[in-house]
């Protein structure tokens, strides 16, 4: 489970690594999923919207994102 607000964004801005994948996610208030790949796949899941996320790696390993997504929505705290 994911902790969420009652727009089902996140309340804070969360960042994590896996391998060398980085990722950011940001809260965007009335923007809707602004994320590619399987970011928005993980999020989409997890039912997290009106969020943006950024990807800061060099390398696109679409299973490393995807658990560096998973990293970062663990760490949220309310």
């Amino acid at each position: 489970t994911v902790k969420r607000t009652k727009t089902n964004s996140i309340s804070h801005e969360v960042h994590a690594k896996d391998a060398s994948a980085r990722v950011k996610i940001m809260p965007a208030p009335a923007r809707g999923l602004v994320a590619g790949s399987s970011v928005r796949i993980v999020l989409e899941l997890a039912g997290v919207t009106d969020v943006t996320s950024k990807v800061l790696s060099g390398s696109k390993n679409a299973l490393n994102m995807a658990r560096a997504t998973a990293k970062a929505l663990s760490t949220l705290m309310k």
